[in-house]
């Protein structure tokens, strides 16, 4: 019987990543969007069932996967876009468990109004950007923890995430607060896969979750995200 690890597993400091900085114009307004300058890879999501499903075989990549959450909530006036359909691998091996359309990442905050449907024409209007060092700061795990710590606002208000897919594209859209707390999982997940990853003996795979029913989604999100993790000693 495979056994789901607990999720506490210390902390990790501050990530600085080479990113790429695009802008492109829908009308009148110009966004800028952010993308990681080296492809994520070990991860893959897709639109499955019952779930928004990640399957991941890179710890340290779901790492940077959560620091792009995390300038996300902290840059108001970028759009963090986050291919994950780049990786031939993760993706033959995702289609094995999670069938279903493949998915990108983009993380918006809700002050944008950023319409997601306008998301494909948006992508096809980006300039070919320029390179930059982001840095996400202060020990990543304390800052999430100290924002864990809020009440909990149930399913109204801009304090919830919302999930919606366009272009092969899952466009979630929060408040910071929101934000930071949706690169929990991801974080969680990848910290602890870290940490065992080549030993004989522990968990078979980690696992974690933005349940449907949590206060964290919109109720009318309907699906929630799953991330997996498989160990392999």
């Amino acid at each position: 019987m495979r056994r789901q690890a607990a999720t506490s597993c210390g902390a990790i400091s501050g990530v600085k990543m080479p990113v790429t900085i695009h802008h492109g114009r829908l009308g009148a307004r110009e966004y800028r969007v952010l993308r990681p300058a080296v492809p994520i890879r070990g991860v893959a999501l897709r639109d499955s069932v019952d779930w928004y499903a990640g399957l991941c075989t890179e710890s340290s990549e779901l790492v940077r996967v959560a620091a792009l959450w995390h300038l996300a909530a902290r840059s108001r006036h970028t759009v963090v876009h986050i291919p994950l359909r780049l990786d031939p691998q993760a993706l033959a091996d995702s289609e094995k468990r999670f069938p279903g359309q493949p998915l990108d990442l983009l993380l918006v905050h809700h002050s944008l109004q950023f319409p997601a449907s306008r998301w494909k024409q948006l992508r096809a209007r980006l300039d070919r950007g320029r390179s930059h060092l982001a840095d996400t700061g202060i020990d990543m795990r304390a800052e999430l923890e100290d924002y864990s710590g809020h009440s909990k606002h149930g399913y109204d208000g801009n304090e919830v995430l919302d999930l919606q897919v366009h272009a092969n594209t899952l466009v979630i859209a929060g408040s910071e607060l929101t934000l930071f707390a949706g690169a929990y999982p991801f974080l969680d997940v990848g910290l602890c896969a870290l940490r065992v990853s080549g030993h004989d003996s522990g968990p078979e795979f980690y696992s974690n979750t933005l349940h449907p029913l949590d206060w964290l989604l919109r109720h009318e999100s309907g699906k929630g995200i799953y991330l997996l993790h498989e160990l392999v000693p």
